[in-house]
């Protein structure tokens, strides 16, 4: 009977534990989708620049697609927000990504094929301190997270040369 009460316990406290965790990430994961809401909320507040071009391949039988860039700066020329498209031949794929005190904290993949039978796939990557907190999709995406952190730091680098 003893040894019952013990495990009985023991189950109590590591189920309560688990549940305060997944409390808290839920938590964490609303508070991030607050900010990018708040970010949206005042962009007319902020400065907002624009940017778009041509995707020329070298090979003569590709065809050949472009890219536009949506992206928003503190006062301080800090990044907030960065909307980031290019269209190529078969498909068109879109980065949002949203920063706080110029670290990224929220990033959106959504990848669109454009034949007969339209297909999309979207990702949403949630990140605290620089560190990955959670991830959706992860097995239909075709992006995995080091992927999406060089693409992130390439057009970072491209609008905020620092």
């Amino acid at each position: 009977m003893k040894h019952l009460k013990i495990i009985i316990l023991l189950l109590y406290s590591i189920l309560s534990n688990g549940q305060e965790n997944y409390s808290e990430l839920k938590n964490q994961l609303s508070e991030i989708e607050n900010y990018t809401k708040f970010i949206d909320s005042t962009s007319k507040e902020h400065k907002e620049g624009i940017a778009e071009g041509p995707i020329i391949y070298k090979n003569l039988f590709r065809k050949n697609g472009g890219w536009d860039a949506y992206y928003l700066s503190d006062n301080g020329n800090n990044p907030l927000r960065i909307k980031y498209s290019q269209t190529g031949f078969k498909t068109v794929e879109t980065y949002k990504l949203y920063y706080k005190n110029s670290k990224l904290i929220y990033a959106e993949f959504v990848e669109e094929y454009l034949n007969k039978k339209s297909k999309t796939n979207q990702t949403r990557f949630y990140f605290q301190n620089g560190n990955l907190i959670n991830q959706t999709n992860i097995e239909t995406s075709n992006l995995d997270l080091n992927e999406l952190l060089r693409e992130e730091k390439r057009i970072k680098e491209y609008y905020y040369k620092k």
